[in-house]
């Protein structure tokens, strides 16, 4: 079992690297991948009525790039958050698939053992040691 683990762990890296507008994971810290640099906020001055004007634009210009910033940011997490859940999902539903198909070999194994055993006489064959 810790085989397909291991497996399934494998198969979601791999497709990680591939996603287009996918972010970056390191060290445990996620950033957006192709959103550009975060928007450094302006100084805001208010010495006089033309510097806090010209803060004021500065303030404007800055909003309009960090919200550009924030929606892809979003955009970029949640594509990432459904690649994942797909790649999760894909994964886990092979392991049940697998552990199913061969706890179905398995019964299929026994009874085969059961019939053998029930139609010889006096063998020990196919007790609780399968």
């Amino acid at each position: 079992m810790k085989c397909i683990g291991i497996i399934a762990l494998c198969g979601i890296s791999a497709m990680l690297p591939s996603l287009s507008g996918a972010g970056v994971l390191n060290n445990g810290e996620w950033q957006p991948g192709n959103c550009g640099k975060v928007p450094e906020a302006p100084a805001i001055e208010s010495g006089s009525v033309e510097t806090l004007n010209k803060s004021i634009v500065a303030f404007n210009e800055w909003q309009k790039q960090a919200h550009a910033y924030n929606e892809c940011l979003v955009k970029e997490a949640n594509a990432d958050i459904t690649a994942i859940n797909k790649a999760a999902t894909a994964e886990q539903k092979q392991y049940y698939d697998t552990s199913e198909k061969m706890g179905t070999e398995i019964d299929q194994g026994r009874k085969k053992f059961d019939r053998k055993s029930s139609s010889s006489s006096g063998s020990s064959q196919g007790g609780q040691g399968y």
